[in-house]
């Protein structure tokens, strides 16, 4: 898939709504934002979505191979991001299952 930040910003939705990596789908009533809200236009005033959006367009991850060849040498990226759509009783949680659990399968690119 051609990199974009409009393709980022469709990973990002689908990242947030589960789709991604299932685990996180329990977390899908609990976010404070709707993982749509990544590709409304007036996304950039809300700071949860802004800074997801940077993340993934400073590495231009707009796949599942992508985002998971970048875990392996950074296990904590997208944490803080992602940690941000979450009330806070919910970022221990995330930390300790950070990043989500299919990442530990062996990756073919």
């Amino acid at each position: 898939m051609p990199f974009g930040a409009e393709t980022c910003k469709y990973f990002g939705m689908f990242l947030l709504s589960g789709e991604v990596f299932p685990s996180l789908a329990k977390y899908v009533p609990e976010l404070l934002s709707t993982p749509s809200s990544m590709i409304k236009t007036y996304s950039k005033i809300i700071p949860r979505v802004s800074s997801l959006i940077t993340a993934l367009v400073n590495r231009q991850i707009t796949s599942k191979p992508k985002l998971l060849s970048i875990w392996k040498d950074d296990p904590q990226y997208l944490l803080p991001e992602y940690q941000n759509w979450l009330p806070g009783k919910f970022s221990m949680e995330v930390s300790n299952k950070w990043p989500p659990e299919e990442t530990t399968k062996e990756i073919v690119l």
